[in-house]
């Protein structure tokens, strides 16, 4: 019963204050509403105190327009073809970089399995791995919506490209359990322990990501987890590729996420189009 519209709006204002922009906002609200609608659905709470809903806290409000986190087209070709070297004084023999050179296979995996998420390619065990139509298929659900109604696998072939990465990754970091990709360090780990523990992963392969950038002078943007998902999105829309299209391998439940997601990006079109105001 304490968790009242006055709560709510004093929550809002902390998270202000903490920096959290719209969208991070809204996704710890969407959190909360969530464990609300289960207390009451429970009997563990009451409507009468319930903050959202008509005339409460507007969580959808807080949506902001995605910023643009996509690199260009010469700073994605540093990245595929750069490998991270340096020259070991003592030996005077040339070594990788190894959390340098893991940070850029592992943006790079991300890319090409249609911008996978950090958290997904940490989840990923051998049973994700169908075969079909004469081929392999990394076959898994988004983590953070795999329980919501309707929800459909993302299928991504297994290129030669995929392959190479994913063998090169496990050379120097070999794979733990039944785990495919090498983010998981620690074996034995379930539920609660291992999502904590990627997330510690994850920040420490941002940490990465960012010493990469510095190495190969990317400016455009901070290079994260989610550029590489950006990345891939805004090449398929150059490209012709239908957003239904690019809707079902982001794995968005629907196109308005697509829609939005899409719509932030470029504006080049718009830019060109503009010109016929001067050609008048």
């Amino acid at each position: 019963s304490e968790i009242d519209i006055k709560f709510v709006n004093g929550f809002d204002i902390f998270l202000q204050k903490r920096g959290c922009k719209g969208n991070t906002r809204k996704y710890y609200f969407k959190a909360l509403r969530s464990i609300l609608n289960k207390a009451i659905q429970d009997k563990e709470a009451s409507e009468s105190t319930y903050p959202f809903g008509k005339g409460g806290f507007n969580v959808a409000a807080l949506e902001e327009e995605t910023a643009k986190r996509y690199l260009p087209h010469d700073s994605m070709i540093k990245l595929k073809t750069t490998v991270m070297e340096y020259w070991k004084k003592i030996k005077n023999t040339v070594s990788e970089k190894p959390q340098r050179e893991y940070a850029r296979k592992l943006f790079l995996l991300s890319f090409y399995c249609y911008g996978i998420s950090f958290i997904d390619m940490a989840y990923l065990t051998r049973s994700n791995i169908v075969k079909f139509n004469g081929g392999e298929y990394i076959v898994y659900k988004r983590h953070k919506i795999q329980h919501q109604k309707g929800v459909k696998p993302i299928k991504i072939k297994i290129t030669k490209e995929i392959e190479r990465l994913l063998d090169s990754l496990k050379e120097n970091s070999p794979t733990v359990d039944d785990f495919i990709v090498p983010i998981v360090s620690i074996s034995g780990y379930t539920g609660e322990k291992l999502y904590n523990h990627i997330r510690y992963r994850y920040k420490k392969y941002n940490d990465y990501l960012a010493e990469l950038a510095q190495e190969l002078q990317i400016t455009d943007m901070k290079l994260t987890t989610y550029v590489s998902r950006h990345t891939m999105a805004m090449m398929l829309q150059r490209n012709d590729v239908s957003r239904e299209h690019i809707s079902q391998m982001l794995g968005h439940a629907d196109m308005k996420t697509t829609n939005t997601y899409l719509d932030s990006f470029d504006t080049t079109v718009i830019d060109e189009a503009a010109k016929v105001l001067y050609d008048v």
